[in-house]
């Protein structure tokens, strides 16, 4: 059995102690986050991130959960196409991501009209555009932390401890925690209590 004493010592650095991990773990971010804004934009990203945008923004209408962004996909453009009806981009990367491919970045498709061929994408073009990607979320992912190291990582502020523990004191006041298993004759039913401990933290 322990002391009244010892239990209350034990009590009050196992909550000391959750209190400094809590500090720490709240430090430690601080400075993960100030690393993370040394790096390039585009590390700051993953390449499934990258796979859920294409897929979000430009799906593959004939394959569902596909992209059109992959090689070999079709590419049509109205100024690589040249024809005089109105024709849109598709897959539309101009108008989201601001990306031109010029028909260099391209391959020769199937031909849609006499001596007008559809280009797709090449592995080059895709590259391309999944590079755009990165450094588009890679500069939001930026400003959002930036703003949070700016208005700082929620820290714990702990003023006050309440802890409570059952125990079992014996005739000399030493404690045992007892347990629903516990069949020890030396504690009294009637000594069964409550230790409590209130403490105020001053910083």
């Amino acid at each position: 059995m322990l002391r009244l004493g010892d239990v209350i010592t034990r009590l009050v650095q196992d909550a000391a102690s959750g209190i400094h991990s809590a500090e720490a773990e709240a430090e430690a971010k601080k400075l993960e986050i100030a690393e993370l804004l040394t790096r390039p934009e585009e590390e700051l990203v993953s390449d499934e991130e990258v796979d859920e945008f294409l897929r979000t923004h430009f799906p593959d209408p004939k394959i569902p959960g596909e992209t059109a962004i992959r090689a070999g996909a079709t590419y049509i453009a109205p100024e690589i196409l040249r024809l005089k009806v109105g024709v849109e981009e598709f897959p539309p990367v101009y108008r989201v991501l601001g990306v031109r491919l010029s028909e260099k970045e391209l391959a020769p498709g199937k031909e849609l009209l006499p001596k007008v061929k559809v280009p797709v994408l090449t592995p080059k073009a895709v590259a391309k555009v999944r590079q755009q990607v990165k450094k588009k979320l890679g500069q939001r992912r930026r400003k959002a932390l930036e703003r949070l190291l700016s208005t700082g990582v929620p820290s714990p502020m702990v003023e006050t401890v309440s802890l409570e523990l059952r125990a079992g004191f014996d005739r000399e006041l030493r404690v045992r925690i007892p347990s629903m298993y516990d069949t020890e004759a030396k504690i009294l039913p009637e000594a069964i209590g409550k230790v409590r401990i209130n403490m105020r933290l001053e910083r």
